[in-house]
């Protein structure tokens, strides 16, 4: 007696197959085909009736071991092959296929639910069996939720619905159970439809296919401003729209200017979003010419003629006892006591005395020095959401050489971890401009010479008021003059006819002293 090849297309996956099996087919009488008007109706439960028939699956020698039967187009599939939607496909990821009674065979068997199946009841791959498990042998495993696909299987559980998995025609998807109440849970999600749903409870409910998540239509990310802008439900670093520009890095601590990116060549503009730029300085790269010095001496001053008068007691030789008076040309009337009787005198020749140059030292101003920025740090006082934590979002460093991310702050400091790469101490570009010239001095009066004019160089001694003259000694250090000054007596001496005629003093060097010293320190540091 023969049974209907029936079966319920509610997540039989593999009923809708055992038409391949050739106990149901367009060959077998017992077939009935879309053409010939399947009935479903709500009082038989969702079954298909397929039509009667001979009961029973096709004989197990109808196919092999090792065989597959025969797929609707009459193409034989080979080892490691399945029977799967009408085609011959290769067992999937994982799938046991080499059980010689399963081999190629997989997609053949369905799996019992108690009613009359078309097919060939045979254990799944894993030896177990799905006849007791209202389900079907899918891909090596008895599967209760496979719905959809090009057979239009249903889910079994009035509860649920088929939740397809993308939008091309003939996919396939899972029951899952239909949502009884939504609330608008991020993220949005678009679904196959076109349409935005606040979450995807909301479009399960709409029994619409999901797209991707996130809105159909992406408006564009802000990723420094700690919103979702598009709605996507990732806001800033976690969107994929920021991801390839930005990236998450430690919050600047207290007193830092910002976190941002260092451009070491200084030839790049900040960009909008990091609005504080910072030219940094090496103090390698100062330019300061040294100042051009020189020392001059004036011409030498205090300086003198000096003669020493020598006199003797003697009245007729230039020998024995005497007294010596240094005798200068000022003052002009010099004070003198001679102690004793003097009867003879002699002078030495005038010799320059105590002149001294004073040392001039001056200094050809430099030029202004140069000092050019060696890079440029670009930073925003804080930056965007990178989600739970407290990094923040940032723009990403330039190709090349740029450093980032990197903190900045005037002054010398110790870096904060996670920033513990440090370049070259940095400043601000300001300075001291200390150049400037040592001292100079003057050596001793060179050259000066008292000469004669007018006659001989002479002393003269006078009374105390030089009013009064007691004779003139010859100032050449050889002549022996006689001279009567009845002492004790205060006398006034002069020298006469005697002229300074100032030498000249050699200046020591004067030399550059000093430079262009960095005042403004700036402390960089950088994530490694």
């Amino acid at each position: 007696m023969g049974r209907g090849c029936s079966f319920r297309r509610a997540g039989l996956l593999g009923a809708a197959l055992a038409l391949l099996a050739g106990a149901c087919t367009k060959e077998n009488p017992a077939y009935r085909g879309p053409g010939d008007g399947p009935t479903v109706g709500p009082d038989d439960g969702g079954r298909l009736d397929v039509g009667t028939g001979d009961t029973g699956p096709g004989p197990a020698e109808d196919a092999g071991p090792g065989d597959c039967l025969t797929a609707p187009n009459g193409t034989p599939c080979g080892t490691g092959m399945v029977c799967l939607d009408g085609s011959c496909t290769p067992c999937a990821a994982g799938a046991t296929c080499a059980d010689p009674v399963s081999e190629g065979r997989e997609g053949t068997i369905a799996c019992g639910t108690g009613e009359p199946v078309c097919g060939d009841f045979r254990p799944a791959p894993n030896g177990r069996s799905c006849r007791d498990s209202a389900g079907v042998c899918y891909q090596g495993e008895c599967n209760l939720g496979v719905c959809g696909g090009p057979d239009g299987l249903e889910c079994l559980d009035p509860q649920a619905v088929c939740d397809l998995n993308g939008c091309a025609p003939d996919r396939r998807g899972a029951c899952v159970t239909a949502p009884a109440g939504c609330t608008p849970t991020p993220p949005p999600v678009c679904g196959c439809d076109g349409n935005t749903y606040e979450s995807d409870c909301y479009r399960l409910q709409a029994g619409v296919a999901l797209d991707h998540v996130g809105p159909c239509t992406l408006g564009a990310e802000d990723c420094l401003n700690g919103v979702d802008d598009n709605g996507d439900g990732l806001a800033d670093c976690q969107d994929p729209q920021c991801q390839a520009d930005y990236t998450c890095a430690a919050p600047p601590p207290s007193g830092w200017t910002g976190v941002g990116w260092i451009d070491p060549d200084g030839l790049t503009s900040c960009p909008a979003e990091l609005a504080v730029a910072l030219d940094l300085f090496d103090a390698a790269d100062i330019v300061a010419e040294p100042a051009q010095c020189d020392c001059d001496c004036d011409a030498p001053a205090g300086g003198t003629c000096e003669s020493d008068l020598v006199c003797y007691r003697s009245n007729t030789a230039c020998t024995g006892m005497s007294d010596t008076y240094p005798v200068t040309l000022a003052p002009p009337c010099q004070a003198a006591t001679f102690a004793q009787m003097t009867l003879r005198c002699t002078a030495s020749v005038p010799l320059p005395q105590g002149g001294a140059c004073t040392a001039v030292a001056s200094m050809i101003p430099p030029p202004a020095y140069s000092w050019p920025a060696a890079g440029r740090a670009c930073l925003r006082p804080a930056g965007g959401s990178c989600g739970p934590g407290t990094a923040q979002c940032v723009p990403r460093p330039p190709s090349g050489s740029f450093l980032g991310p990197c903190l900045a702050r005037a002054g010398s400091f110790s870096c904060p971890a996670p920033y513990t790469m440090t370049p070259v101490p940095l400043f601000d570009g300001s300075a001291s401009d200390g150049r400037s010239c040592s001292a100079c001095a003057c050596g001793a009066e060179q050259g000066a010479r008292c000469d004669c004019v007018g006659g001989p160089c002479v002393i003269g001694i006078h009374n105390s008021a030089c009013t009064t003259g007691y004779g003139m000694v010859p100032a050449d250090g050889a002549t022996c003059s006689a001279v009567f000054v009845n002492g004790p007596l205060n006398v006034g001496l002069f020298l006469a006819r005697t002229q300074l005629r100032p030498g000249a003093c050699e200046p020591s060097p004067s030399l550059p002293t000093g430079g262009v010293q960095p005042t403004g320190p700036i402390t960089v540091c950088c994530m490694p």
